[in-house]
């Protein structure tokens, strides 16, 4: 009873010390979403989450396009992604981005602090053309360093957005060499109560 209860404790100190409190993407500065058929690049919002549930796009970013795509009109700007308006409704006010050009454009969501994300929402376009709203995302940090990329599909959403949560980090060093030593432990203590055992039955 005595080693099960030690092996437990052993066992749950290697576990917490593993597993990361929760998943994150370290370090993003910059979000940059494409339209993954490069046809016309519709963003209704843009919503980035840090480790604490926290949209962090509010708290400070800019947003901007590709050089020469303009807007579809006067109140589909840039900034229109990250007002902190999920509207998916291009022709409602608040607007979403829209830009002038079909073709080869990207939108660049630059935030003021480098941000540890755990989730990300891109909100597309509902009352039209949704089966546009498949986007390529890359992340990348302060040195214009890529830290990831992936697709987001919003198309068939009945909310008009789509979400990602991003997976756990690889634990560090210290925390493999931790759970090394925990089941060396684990190991040991099994093998001296084994040998005890032996060393009793035979004296």
């Amino acid at each position: 009873m005595r080693f099960q209860s030690i092996s437990a404790g052993v066992l749950l100190l290697v576990a917490s010390a593993v597993a990361p409190a929760q998943a994150a993407i370290i370090g993003v500065s910059e979000i940059v979403i494409t339209n993954a058929y490069n046809t016309w690049l519709q963003v209704g919002e843009v919503e980035a989450f840090n480790q604490s549930s926290v949209n962090v796009v509010p708290l400070g970013a800019t947003a901007s396009a590709t050089p020469g795509s303009g807007t579809w009109n006067s109140n589909s700007t840039p900034d229109r992604a990250i007002d902190g308006n999920t509207n998916t409704n291009f022709y409602a006010d608040p607007y979403i981005y829209h830009p002038a050009v079909e073709q080869n454009v990207a939108l660049t969501v630059t935030l003021d602090l480098p941000a540890n994300l755990s989730s990300l929402t891109i909100f597309g376009r509902t009352d039209c053309c949704q089966y546009r709203d498949l986007y390529n995302v890359s992340l990348y940090n302060s040195s214009q360093g890529l830290l990831d990329s992936f697709q987001l599909d919003a198309t068939s959403s009945p909310s008009g957005s789509a979400t990602i949560t991003f997976p756990g980090a690889v634990p560090e060093p210290s925390t493999w060499a931790m759970l090394v030593l925990g089941f060396a432990g684990v190991g040991f203590i099994s093998y001296r109560r084994k040998n005890k055992a032996t060393t009793f039955r035979f004296a």
